[in-house]
């Protein structure tokens, strides 16, 4: 598999700590609105962005924040659009895979949101609100093709 590194000009988040999807998610009090380094194999999907555990039960939806293509290197954003665009199968919604190292910030809990005055729901995650957890991208620092 060909993969793709950043030499480091391009990050601004240099100091962050990594953390593998298992770890994120054990600690995700301690992580709760920080700025993170993931190390992990995201995945994509018909209603589904997230980070696959590999051996542990993590529940971690993933967005991208508009200005991430910006802030990481261009080769690792060619890279990653290209393997996200590849076509594998004749299904309507392929899904796709990339191991990867993602900066991000994390949100670790569910918020209470007010629906209407005087009441207040736990807004999740992602599809129908349905994941306890997200991680906002905001780099991608190595991408590598992960097929399914």
């Amino acid at each position: 598999a060909l993969s793709c590194r950043t030499t480091g000009r391009f990050t601004k988040f240099g100091d962050v700590p990594t953390v593998s999807v298992c770890d994120l998610y054990a600690n995700r009090a301690t992580y709760d609105g920080r700025i993170v380094r993931v190390e992990g194999r995201y995945r994509s999907m018909f209603e589904g962005s997230f980070f696959e555990a590999g051996g542990c039960q993590a529940d971690v939806w993933v967005d991208f924040d508009p200005r991430w293509r910006k802030d990481s290197d261009p080769r690792v954003v060619r890279r990653f659009q290209r393997i996200m665009a590849s076509k594998t199968d004749d299904s309507t919604y392929p899904e796709r895979a990339v191991k990867g190292i993602f900066v991000g910030r994390f949100d670790g809990q569910r918020r209470l949101v007010e629906v209407i005055p005087g009441m207040k729901v736990q807004r999740g995650f992602g599809h129908l609100n349905g994941w306890q957890t997200r991680l906002t991208v905001l780099e991608i620092d190595e991408v590598t093709d992960a097929p399914l």
